[in-house]
């Protein structure tokens, strides 16, 4: 079965140069919208002696596109939010998942969350 199309809205941001309007977009629900997959690793151990749980996501690009990938890393390492989360506001990402698109591999970091 492949993908129905839906429209879908694109909110750009209001700036001098780029007044705020809603565009209508053509997004194939399927195609755009992948969900990013999740790993966990060990950070090295801190003064302590003590290793934290790294919490990943990463998006991969079509497999139109052949390895190796140029990547793009974004690191979250504030206090008290917890970023990667199975959660559809990750899946929701339009940077991330345009960037996945264009052939880039996006990795998504929380430092050691709170």
């Amino acid at each position: 079965l492949s993908a129905p199309r839906m429209l879908g809205w694109l909110h750009h941001p209001n700036t001098e140069n780029f007044p705020s309007k809603a565009v209508l977009a053509k997004l194939q629900a399927r195609k755009f919208f992948k969900p990013p997959k999740f790993f966990t690793f060990e950070s090295n151990p801190d003064s302590h002696g003590k290793a934290h749980k790294i919490f990943c996501a990463v998006y991969l690009p079509p497999k139109s596109f052949k390895p190796p990938y140029k990547a793009i890393v974004s690191v979250y390492g504030g206090p008290e939010v917890q970023t990667v989360m199975n959660q559809w506001t990750l899946t929701c990402d339009i940077r991330a998942q345009l960037l996945a698109l264009k052939g880039f591999l996006v990795l998504k970091c929380d430092n050691r969350g709170t």
